[in-house]
């Protein structure tokens, strides 16, 4: 398999990386992959080629749950590693953020071998998986033919404050702390933080739940958040517009 370690110090992956490679596994170690000077569409075609994206324990948490809206769950199984075992309400709390497993300093080979295989046979075994990332890849035009209502969606709330504001932004970007101020009105802080990256998180399963896989709302790090060209196809503005009044009330 294909495995990418972004860290701030290269140096401090080196055990895991030959670990890995004993297992025969192809293994990246980047500290530049997500500099703010990169530009979305480069990041997306460098992340493609890998199915495990491991995260260091060098990443602060709310660097972490920044860092996580990036990767479509879809595509790739992110590991975050760290130095000794989590509390279950911890483990929960970042599953619901987008982290599938967790990698111990200094893990046993064994263990190690065991924890990859399960992604591996996760993408082997998943051929419904493949094949509409394949359609999807072949003919994305034709998939955004079919006009959807925001309605269909089922926002809640502070869901659809955030298309309401993305929107009004009309293809520029908001900051995260913009973005918290938008949604609760006051100055941002590590908690609200922490929300806002599950909220988005929520509101990007919407889309898929109703069949939307291409990407509606662009995370990029270090500028925020925006609407990408695809949401206004599938949502023609003026519709978007006139709902607005309607969703906040339910």
């Amino acid at each position: 398999m294909q495995i990418v370690i972004i860290t701030k110090n290269v140096l401090a992956e080196q055990q895991l990386e030959l670990q890995l490679q004993r297992l025969n596994h192809e293994v990246y170690v980047t500290s530049r992959l997500l500099s703010a000077h990169q530009p979305q569409s480069f990041l997306e075609q460098i992340i493609d080629h890998f199915q495990i994206i491991v995260l260091s324990e060098s990443f602060s948490d709310t660097e972490v749950n920044w860092i996580v809206q990036l990767f479509n769950p879809q595509k790739h199984t992110v590991f975050r590693k760290g130095d000794k075992p989590l509390k279950k309400a911890d483990e929960e709390y970042w599953r619901e953020q987008g982290i599938q497993g967790w990698i111990q300093d200094y893990v046993g080979f064994e263990p190690l071998r065991e924890l990859i295989d399960q992604v591996n046979q996760r993408f082997t075994f998943s051929p419904s998986t493949v094949e509409s990332g394949a359609n999807f890849k072949e003919s994305p035009l034709e998939i955004r033919r079919n006009a959807h209502a925001l309605k269909e969606c089922h926002f809640k709330y502070n869901e659809r404050k955030i298309i309401n504001a993305l929107m009004e932004g009309e293809g520029r970007f908001y900051s995260r702390e913009d973005m918290c101020r938008i949604l609760w009105e006051n100055e941002p802080n590590s908690s609200k933080m922490a929300q806002l990256s599950l909220l988005i998180r929520k509101t990007k399963q919407r889309f898929l739940e109703i069949g939307i896989r291409e990407e509606i709302i662009q995370t990029t790090w270090g500028k925020g958040y925006r609407l990408t060209d695809a949401f206004y196809e599938y949502f023609p503005f003026c519709e978007a517009k006139e709902t607005e009044s309607v969703e906040l009330r339910q």
